[in-house]
């Protein structure tokens, strides 16, 4: 793509088409040492381009730079993220097939090269339905069960608000394994599915919905089958906010290219 859309670096997001939230991505190096930041104002924080606003509207695609009318300063992810990791505009898509978003992309341009056109934009809207349609084909379950004779038991972890581990259960630490492969992690990395749904379940609480069910996604992992993964705020008699994370095998059904998760 990089032939026809000069672009320095890029982010292209697998999601959960039900809650719209990330379950794997592929990033470049420099993108990924500001990946946490991008979730953080992605879910915590008032900004242009929001990917969830992406995918209801009509226009999948949209620039920093159209959204803030060249004012990139406007933007709190450009002064904060972007700016400091010397990135200028950037480009989002919601990669939208039947009506179900099943993936976001990301191209980023740095400090001294031109905004991206309209032309651009124009060109990255007219792929994205066919990025779209291969992701769904690669969600899609193969099989009414896929892999679920090997999957570990239930996994519990508990993570304070700044996503560092606390505790865990033998077999969070197996769930662990199975997402850093799929998304070709080493160990010390937490996968983004989870920084994912702790940063939904953070953010429901910044809004003040203080005893709400958390958040949740699904996620297929490298051999086929399927992990359920949700986050919910823990209350207690501190005032340190705890996240408790719980990993689950998930069993999807297809049918008539419909999901159904039982």
């Amino acid at each position: 793509m990089r032939c026809w859309i000069p672009f320095e670096s890029a982010c292209f997001t697998t999601v959960d088409p039900r809650t719209l939230l990330s379950t794997g991505a592929i990033t470049d190096e420099d993108i990924e040492a500001i990946h946490d930041r991008l979730f953080e104002y992605e879910y915590l924080h008032s900004d242009y381009n929001h990917f969830h606003e992406l995918a209801n509207s009509l226009e999948k695609v949209a620039m920093l730079s159209g959204a803030t009318n060249g004012a990139l300063n406007t933007s709190p992810r450009y002064l904060n993220v972007l700016q400091p990791a010397s990135f200028h505009d950037e480009m989002r898509a919601a990669l939208v097939a039947d009506g179900l978003c099943w993936g976001y992309l990301t191209i980023f341009r740095q400090e001294g090269q031109p905004f991206f056109s309209e032309e651009e934009r124009q060109l990255l809207s007219s792929l994205a339905p066919f990025m779209a349609a291969m992701l769904r084909d690669r969600s899609l379950p193969r099989s009414p069960v896929d892999g679920m004779d090997h999957m570990p038991e239930p996994g519990l972890l508990v993570l304070s608000e700044t996503l560092d581990i606390l505790s865990y259960n033998a077999s969070a630490r197996q769930w662990m394994s199975l997402l850093q492969d799929a998304e070709d992690m080493d160990a010390a990395s937490l996968p983004r599915p989870l920084r994912a749904v702790c940063f939904r379940a953070l953010s429901e609480s910044s809004r003040g919905t203080a005893y709400s069910t958390g958040a949740h996604t699904r996620v297929r992992l490298s051999d086929s089958s399927f992990a359920s993964i949700r986050a919910c705020l823990l209350h207690g008699p501190d005032s340190l906010a705890k996240l408790a994370v719980t990993l689950v095998p998930q069993r999807i059904c297809c049918r008539l290219s419909r999901m159904r998760w039982d």
